[in-house]
């Protein structure tokens, strides 16, 4: 139901338009297009990248523990002060968020062996365990992986040191006075590139995973995924599907994805249809796998029944014990313990089966849309054309379709009577890792939708807990007037 999702932020990364402009009469440059994008585990940051290899990091602008604690007291002990907001009110509010750094991670380059140009463009984002006050993330193109140090510095500055007056022809250094740098209490933000991991990936880089203890990440290409030291930038080759005779190739590699509690197991996902979950512990190369695959029901194999069937991202649940997988026209819920058959199939894009032709001419069907799970496991969100995305419930039961704009309509079919327009695609999503608020990119904007259903929950129970804090500081209050009256008799 639409009416439980309601629009709350819009980020532009190209020039912002006027309120009267519309998406039609934007012109937006190819650079500006966003390519990725990914809430930090805390859910206090949100980076997203585009096709210019740009990367822009917003912080969340809620109020802090600090502040949440000294409005709760001014509400139990000395009641609402005076042009001041109850967190009860704030609670009700939507989340915002706020620019906090953007900074260039990738340049154009050139494959003198292939003759072939490295485009720029931000494949994925990944954030990594925080440092002492800073915060690490990696951005991969299709041939690089950099790792991004951003921080907040006191600034510096040149104060003088004359403490008498200047001497026109100094004779010794005790005459002279040098200007000195200090520290202020304005802070900066400061970035600055701390590591890079190259030179491992023969073909194009389609996914980043960081293990659960934060150590380690694995990258994958067509054929090949890589497991690296995030500190030392040693790489090991832990899977290779290349065979001696490429006209032997049946499949390659889309998506990988470390297991979110066992740093020891991964998954990985192919154009065919399969995912496979490997072991680090069998072996330092992984040539044995669980497979997961559940054989079409149509005999008769169409046409594109082969492109269709291609994975394009896969994520686990946050106890580990399920497996979600995304390709063209459905959604798959896999169970670890059943790698037959899955646990739930949804059908997202069915209604683009009898556009098939028309996708295959324009390239469309090779859209590689992503998928994003709730923090309870409990819903997903993925995208799909003319701006619009769906809010599912892990069984299918429950499909809700907005658009990525402002104001959300009444919902019902996916396209109604518009036309299909694969200009506007929902490729990227991400979840917030607390709150149910949701971050899909569309062109070159970024919206956040978040459920007035979460926000009527918090308030809900912030307003019960001052109540029991009302209710226990009043009884306190009478105990000590009876304790102050049997004293005084």
């Amino acid at each position: 139901m639409p009416g439980s999702w309601k629009f709350n932020q819009v980020f532009t990364n190209s020039d912002t338009p006027s309120q009267n402009s519309s998406f039609a009469t934007r012109q937006v440059l190819e650079g500006d297009i966003l390519s990725a994008v990914e809430f930090d585990p805390t859910g206090e940051f949100l980076a997203t990248g585009d096709k210019g290899g740009q990367v822009c990091v917003f912080q969340r602008t809620a109020p802090s523990k600090a502040e949440v604690i000294e409005v709760e007291e001014e509400e139990t002990v000395t009641g609402k002060k005076r042009g001041t907001k109850s967190f009860a009110e704030q609670a009700a509010q939507p989340i915002k968020f706020k620019g906090f750094v953007e900074f260039q991670s990738h340049h154009p380059g050139f494959d003198y062996l292939k003759s072939l140009e490295i485009e720029e463009k931000i494949n994925q984002i990944k954030w990594c365990n925080r440092t002492a006050n800073s915060l690490l993330l990696l951005s991969t193109n299709d041939k690089t992986i950099k790792l991004w140090k951003v921080s907040m510095r006191n600034q510096l500055t040149c104060v003088s040191t004359l403490a008498k007056p200047k001497v026109r022809n100094p004779t010794s250094s005790r005459d002279l006075s040098l200007p000195r740098l200090i520290r202020t209490d304005k802070k900066h933000v400061v970035y600055k590139e701390a590591r890079t991991y190259a030179d491992a990936h023969t073909y194009h880089i389609n996914s980043v995973s960081v293990s659960s203890d934060g150590i380690n990440f694995i990258s994958a290409d067509d054929l090949r995924i890589y497991l690296w030291d995030i500190n030392r930038s040693h790489k090991y080759n832990i899977v290779d599907m290349k065979p001696d005779n490429m006209e032997d190739l049946t499949e390659v590699i889309t998506s990988a994805a470390y297991h979110p509690i066992n740093s020891q197991l991964f998954m990985f996902s192919s154009s065919c249809g399969q995912l496979k979950l490997g072991d680090l512990r069998r072996g330092a190369v992984c040539t044995e796998f669980k497979s997961f695959f559940e054989p079409d029901s149509d005999p008769s194999k169409p046409f594109f029944s082969e492109i269709v069937a291609s994975i394009s991202d896969i994520k686990f649940s946050r106890d580990g014990r399920f497996a979600i997988s995304r390709d063209y026209l459905r959604v798959r819920v896999w169970d670890l313990k059943m790698p037959h058959k899955a646990v739930h199939n949804i059908a997202v894009n069915s209604n683009l089966q009898g556009k098939l032709i028309e996708l295959y001419e324009n390239d469309s069907i090779f859209d590689k849309f992503e998928i994003s799970l709730s923090p309870n496991g409990k819903q997903f969100v993925t995208g799909s054309y003319n701006g619009n995305f769906h809010i599912y419930d892990i069984d299918g039961t429950l499909n809700t379709t907005l658009k990525a704009q402002k104001y959300q309509g009444a919902g019902g079919n996916r396209y109604g009577n518009e036309a299909l327009d694969v200009g506007r695609k929902v490729l990227h999503t991400s979840w917030h890792p607390t709150d149910n608020t949701v971050a899909i990119t569309c062109h070159d904007s970024v919206y956040l939708i978040q459920s007035n259903r979460e926000r009527k929950k918090k308030k809900d129970e912030h307003v019960d807990q001052v109540t029991m804090k009302t209710r226990r500081m009043m009884a306190l209050s009478v105990a000590e007037e009876v304790v102050a009256e049997l004293e005084q008799q």
